[in-house]
């Protein structure tokens, strides 16, 4: 692959030689964010707009290098495929949409040969990007600072501990473990029948074919369901009102991503 005239903009600078080599064009990083939020964090607690600017002078340095290699360029923005690296890619993009030719928005997956091409190769306009995912990042950003800068002064005075600090993260899962607890408890203290669903199970045979089949209704109580199994027993006959055969392949399970191993975890 070899992308003349092209500009790549990614994250991380220790990857910039790497996909130089696999791309032939030049490769520049932003080395993260380089904007955040000043101390006024925003504009009004209307639209709570966030005041942004450059991190420091070095930050500035390197958005300057990626404005001077834009010009007349083909770019791909090609920051980590997440709400972060989007943010970082679209405050880029709206710093070189006047000096650039095109610019795509890229997804680099993982850092190999054709990993890269396919990133290239499935780029789209950054303009026809999803923005929301800006405005998801303006949220993080501003909730994070504004739930922080109000409650950690107030917890580090009610609790005498500057080691900790309070977070738009922090907050919410402590949330969710004093939620779950609650739950615990009113469960430990219900009564035996509220902590047990009961479903039926019949072993069926018809000739010399034997089958189970687990029926799909709940019951909350033991004798419910073994009232419904008395009935079962009582009939003599039973009609089959739909049959089918096909065939089926059962394959191994997918490894978890995080977000599958977060569900599990909150099931057990």
């Amino acid at each position: 692959m070899q992308l003349n005239n092209t500009l790549i903009i990614i994250e991380s600078p220790n990857k910039t030689k790497k996909i130089a080599e696999i791309t032939g064009a030049l490769v520049l990083a932003t080395i993260g964010h380089f904007k955040g939020l000043t101390n006024e964090i925003v504009k009004d607690y209307e639209s709570y707009e966030p005041i942004l600017d450059f991190k420091d002078d070095n930050a500035k340095y390197r958005i300057n290098q990626i404005l001077n290699a834009s010009k007349g360029k083909e770019v791909y923005i090609a920051t980590d495929p997440d709400r972060e690296g989007y943010g970082i890619g679209y405050m880029v993009y709206e710093l070189i949409k006047n000096l650039a030719t095109s610019i795509k928005r890229a997804e680099f997956f993982e850092i190999t040969e054709s990993g890269i091409e396919k990133g290239i190769k499935e780029a789209i306009p950054f303009a026809q990007s999803n923005f929301n995912d800006y405005e998801s990042w303006k949220a993080r950003a501003v909730s994070d600072k504004l739930v922080g800068f109000l409650l950690s002064p107030k917890y580090i005075k009610i609790c005498n501990d500057k080691n900790n600090s309070i977070g738009r993260v922090q907050t919410p899962v402590l949330s969710l473990i004093v939620s779950k607890e609650l739950q615990i408890q009113d469960f430990l203290n219900s009564s035996a029948n509220k902590k047990v669903e009961y479903k039926i199970k019949a072993k069926l045979k018809s000739g010399n074919l034997e089958f189970s089949a687990l029926g799909e209704n709940l019951y909350e109580s033991k004798e419910e369901a073994q009232e419904t199994l008395n009935k079962l027993s009582a009939t003599k006959e039973s009609f089959v009102f739909a049959k089918e055969i096909k065939e089926a392949q059962i394959k191994p399970k997918e490894p978890y991503r995080t977000s599958q191993f977060q569900e599990a975890s909150n099931r057990v």
